[in-house]
């Protein structure tokens, strides 16, 4: 079949995945569910993924972490490393590639993410999430984890970790931010909306490669518009679209918003601040 990521092995595995989804939603209606259902929430992410999922999925879910830690050694014990980088200046920043990764028609959740600790960075993590969640109106999130021991849900005095809020002041904080902007809606949704139109995976097939979802001028867009991909004929009304998909290294999008609110992210020395100079303003080291 080749190696992952050319077409014939990528379109093998979706017909796999829509068979088996298939058959497990018949067996769970068939016991009287009547819940939405989904599967694949990471990566990889091709073009033939996304035909499955808008066919058969629910709804679109994905996990986000940002400096997740890598354990040298036994997983989840010491030693283990992080990058310590600053997320504006990441151009493979996670929220930058959730952001097309979305699929027209279906509503869009996190079901984990997170700015981990000890990254020096992560209280970013409250405005930059709650900007994104808002602006590219995302359906639902939920931050892994508050806490993950029960007699630390209320005035714990821990060390702080990786992952629990409970914990880290530095993310309490954040998330506080993030809820103001996001599910009180400080940070409005983005006016503009653009599209990456998608070829039907049995189509998609006749090509050498399959390319995954985000292009490489994903960046230019992710805070300007609302971004997804679509089936052909399933943009949405008023959208600027992209009918095809661009992985050869252009770093500049078929497409221009030059009149968009959104975030101007200055990747150079690692801000950000609003296009129309709202409230919202991030710097590096930012502290809460």
């Amino acid at each position: 079949l080749g190696r992952l990521g050319d077409t014939p092995p990528a379109a093998f595995l979706a017909d796999i995945e829509a068979k088996n989804f298939t058959r497990q939603l018949k067996d769970m209606r068939a016991l009287g569910a009547k819940a939405l259902f989904t599967s694949i929430n990471h990566l990889p992410y091709y073009a033939t993924d996304a035909t499955v999922k808008r066919r058969l999925y629910g709804y679109f879910d994905d996990h986000v972490y940002i400096d997740h830690p890598i354990f040298r050694g036994k997983s989840w014990k010491l030693p283990l490393e992080i990058q310590n980088d600053n997320p504006l200046q990441d151009p493979e920043c996670r929220l930058d590639k959730h952001a097309f990764m979305k699929i027209e028609g279906l509503p869009a959740t996190l079901s984990e993410f997170n700015f981990c600790g000890p990254n020096g960075y992560r209280g970013m993590g409250g405005l930059l999430a709650g900007a994104f969640l808002s602006g590219q109106d995302v359906s639902g999130c939920w931050r892994f984890a508050y806490s993950h021991r029960s007699k630390d849900m209320y005035d714990c005095v821990g060390i702080p970790g990786n992952f629990d809020l409970a914990s880290d002041p530095v993310n309490l904080a954040a998330e506080r931010v993030s809820l103001l902007l996001y599910l009180r809606g400080d940070f409005p949704r983005f006016e503009k909306q653009v599209s990456l139109v998608l070829p039907d995976y049995q189509v998609a097939t006749r090509s050498a490669k399959m390319p995954q979802l985000f292009p490489e001028w994903r960046q230019a867009l992710t805070w300007k518009a609302r971004v997804s991909c679509s089936l052909p004929g399933e943009a949405p009304r008023g959208a600027f679209t992209c009918d095809q998909l661009l992985s050869g290294g252009q770093k500049e999008p078929p497409i221009a918003l030059p009149d968009a609110h959104g975030l101007i992210i200055d990747r150079t020395n690692g801000s950000a601040s609003s296009a129309r100079q709202r409230k919202l303003t991030l710097r590096p080291g930012a502290r809460f």
